[in-house]
């Protein structure tokens, strides 16, 4: 612990206790949904004063991923509830932190999961000059190797917002240029 004191001023001699950390337990980390009324979401836990976007849950309401903005490049970032239904401090993804992975979206029925990277094409050894949509499959030990989503909706143009509905169909926006999120 470091103690800063000014010059000419008294700091009274009383033990200081650091403040506890809120713990986060249950479904929706144990908050109330905001209904029609805008909140900030869990302050200082996942709303923390990073650019924080792109959030989801999984359907069991059990993982929940965002993606949050760093100096070059932005990742996923992920926390779960453990067997007593406490929430894990925030953690970037296991299949992000390498490559600008942003907008994640997990299907309807929770098996495969989508995101927005800039990462390499397969045959590629460098990160795309486009965003394009990548999937993962939901297998027994978690979530599978991440695969790009393909034509026609990849390609030369960034693609976004990757959202889909219970019978499979995606929807997402296309657009030129190379994006910087």
């Amino acid at each position: 612990m470091i103690f800063i004191g000014a010059v000419g001023c008294e700091c009274p001699q009383e033990e200081t206790k650091e403040p506890e950390a809120t713990v986060y337990k249950g479904e929706y980390l144990g908050l109330t949904p905001p209904g029609m009324q805008p909140q900030v979401f869990a302050p200082g836990f996942i709303c923390t004063g990073l650019p924080e976007r792109d959030a989801t849950f999984t359907p069991d309401l059990k993982q929940f991923y965002y993606s949050v903005r760093l100096e070059r490049f932005t990742c996923i970032v992920t926390t779960r509830q453990d067997e007593n239904g406490i929430w894990s401090q925030p953690e970037v993804a296991s299949f992000s932190g390498r490559y600008s992975d942003i907008e994640p979206c997990i299907a309807p029925g929770g098996k495969k999961f989508f995101f927005v990277s800039k990462r390499p094409l397969p045959g590629e050894k460098e990160a795309s000059e486009y965003y394009n949509i990548w999937i993962m499959d939901r297998n027994e030990t978690g979530w599978g190797t991440p695969y790009p989503i393909g034509a026609p909706v990849n390609g030369e143009w960034n693609v976004f917002y990757p959202s889909l509905t219970k019978d499979g169909t995606i929807y997402f926006n296309k657009r030129a240029g190379n994006g910087n999120a």
